[in-house]
Formats: C-alpha cells, structure tokens, sequence
C-alpha cells in the first residue's frame, strides 16, 4: 500500500526542509512541499492528499485562497487543513533564550515559556493531529476526532482592528501592520529585516503592549518596489485576540469566537497564567471582538475615562455576588447590534471566568 500523500505550504526553503523532515519523523507518509497558492493549485490538480499543512506565516490573503479552493474542489469526503509553526532549519534557529522581564509584559507567561517552549507544544499538537488523522483505522469517522485546538489561529488585518493606530519597533521604526494573531504578525516596511532576528513590537492605540518576538521571514513585496513583507513570531501568544456559528445557551447566544475565547483563556489559566491576567485575557478579547474602546469584569460599573457610551450587562455569578460586564465605546462608534449580542454571551461566560480567577488565587501558595 503507499503511503498517504502529504501537500504543505512553506514559502521558505529552511522551513520547507525542516517541515519535510518533522512530519516525516511523526508518520510514514508522501510529503510534497510547495511555496506558493499556484503551485498549490497545480499540486491538487495532479495528486489527492490526505490533507493540507499552511505555514502560519503565509499571507492571510493566500491563506484564504488556499482554503477557498481545497473546499471548493471537496470530494465528499472533508479534507483537513492544518496550520504549522515556523520550524526553522535546526535547534539554533531558535535564537538564543530570552532573558530577564520583556516577553512577560505582553502575555504573563511563566518563566519558563521560552521560544522552544512554545514552539514544541505547537510541534506536539501537529504531531497529534497527524498519527490522528493518517494512522486512524478505515472504519473510524474522518478528521472529526482531530483536536479542537488545531485550526489556524485566525488572522486580522491591521485596517480591521479599530484600537490599533500603529506598530513600532526599538528607537521609533514605524512599519505597516498587514496582518496580526496570536502568534505572530506580518508587516511591511522598506528595509529588510535578519530572518531569526529578535525584536520588540510595541503596539500603540487605546492599549500599548510590547511583543517581544523573532523574525522567520522576509521577501520582497509583490506589488510595491522598495517594501519588503517580514513575518514574524511572538515568543508568546497574544492574549489580544479571538478567531461564527450561532448556539443557544440559556437564552443567550454563545457565539463560536466567544467560545474559543473562553476555551484559551481556561487553557492559560490551567498552564499557571497569573490570577491577575485571567480576567485581563478575557477582557481583551471580548474587546477586539466586539469592538469597544475597554471592555470590564467589575463588580461595579466603572466611569470612562473620556466620554462614551456604555453597556453595561449583569453577569450571573455562581455565588450570587454582583459583577458586570461593561463595555465602553467611543461615542462616534456605538455599539453594533451584533456586538451588543456578543457583549450578552460575553456576560454568561464571565461568570466562568471570575470563577478560574478565584480558583487560581486558591490555588497560590500561602507566603
């Protein structure tokens, strides 16, 4: 029997090989790489894997073509998309540790959470999702027992994030956000940057965060002489946004961005995140999702600190106790009826958040 066919798409050569090698290490399978959505196309054309791997450092416009024509060309039979890290070509294309306080400004991650740390859980879930979906038995159900934290962080573009105003490097280098996630960013800017390079995002708007992170590619821009495209990855997820199918819960609709919220804040809060990130984590999130200028768990509602309109919603704590979730928005920007329906699930999972918050200020040790 031959072995399952494998198509991935890596526009970098190092990554290409490194990707051929770790999944060649995880299963027995057929991989062919290719750099491009057209020679893509052309490969689908030819051969019928048993799945895709995306570089989470392609473009999301790319991205979205991609997908678009593997669904398009489906042949009743799903075909699983899965996003892949930045490999890297070897162990020292990590860069050197981290150290000292600056990649916790962003993310309160532990300590210990470095590059590599990040990257081998990435590694770990895309070896589990592979043995899962090219070793599962003929009888099994296809892809659908593949893991719900493997799909793609999603992506925005940077004229999509109403907060964002602009993005800045050390000593004041503006660049041209084209897109952002969790982990990682594109931006276009008329130098080229070191591919493995570290450096130091600072995000400014109504927030100002600083992301520290490493360059793992960089290319001419396609349209544009003099600009070049860099992507790069954080060296810790950004807990500023979420990926919408409709469920009911009580009464009020859990949208599926609110639930993958909920999802990776309870994951972080598992993995030791600080009791007094929990709430943060979440806050910001809603924030970008429903596109307030803050969003608050309190216990009372709180005075804008410039004019505004407010929502403020009850949340239906376990206990009994008063909390809110109020939602602050500039007054040439109201709320949509759709992030007002937002802003209610919101509100029913808060009471879930202030309940991770209070177990893991238990969970501290006694000074």
């Amino acid at each position: 029997m031959l072995p399952p066919r494998v198509l991935a798409l890596e526009p970098d050569p190092i990554h290409a090989g490194a990707l051929t090698r770790f999944v060649q290490t995880c299963v027995t399978a057929d991989v062919r790489v290719v750099g491009s959505v057209a020679d893509a196309r052309a490969a689908l054309a030819q051969i019928t894997p048993a799945l895709v791997l995306v570089s989470e450092h392609v473009s999301a416009d790319d991205d979205f073509a991609l997908t678009a024509h593997v669904r398009s060309g489906a042949n009743g039979r799903p075909l699983p998309i899965l996003a892949v890290p930045a490999m890297g070509g070897d162990d020292e294309g990590a860069g050197p540790m981290p150290r000292g306080l600056l990649r916790l400004i962003a993310s309160g991650g532990a300590v210990g959470d470095t590059p590599r740390t990040q990257l081998a859980r990435r590694q770990a879930a895309l070896r589990h999702a592979l043995r899962a979906i090219l070793h599962a038995p003929p009888t099994a159900a296809p892809v659908a027992t593949v893991p719900a934290q493997l799909p793609r962080a999603a992506r925005w573009k940077g004229d999509n994030i109403p907060w964002l105003s602009r993005v800045t490097l050390p000593l004041g280098l503006e660049v041209r956000l084209v897109n952002i996630s969790r982990s990682g960013l594109l931006i276009e800017s008329p130098g080229r940057f070191v591919v493995g390079q570290p450096a130091a995002f600072e995000l400014h708007g109504h927030l100002r965060v600083v992301v520290p992170g490493r360059f793992v590619r960089a290319a001419a821009s396609a349209g544009d002489h003099g600009l070049y495209h860099s992507a790069a990855i954080f060296d810790d997820d950004l807990p500023l946004f979420a990926a919408a199918a409709p469920a009911a819960r009580g009464g009020v609709t859990i949208t599926n961005d609110l639930r993958e919220v909920l999802a990776w804040v309870r994951g972080q809060a598992r993995a030791g995140l600080r009791p007094d990130r929990i709430r943060a984590a979440f806050e910001l999130s809603v924030q970008e999702l429903v596109g307030a200028r803050a969003v608050l768990i309190c216990r009372a509602p709180a005075q804008a600190d410039e004019p505004g309109d407010s929502v403020c919603l009850p949340v239906p704590t376990s206990d009994g106790s008063e909390a809110f979730l109020q939602a602050i928005y500039d007054t040439t920007r109201p709320a949509s009826s759709s992030a007002f329906e937002r802003l209610k699930g919101a509100a029913t999972l808060a009471a879930d958040v202030l309940e991770m918050e209070e177990a893991a200020r238990a969970a501290q040790p006694r000074a």
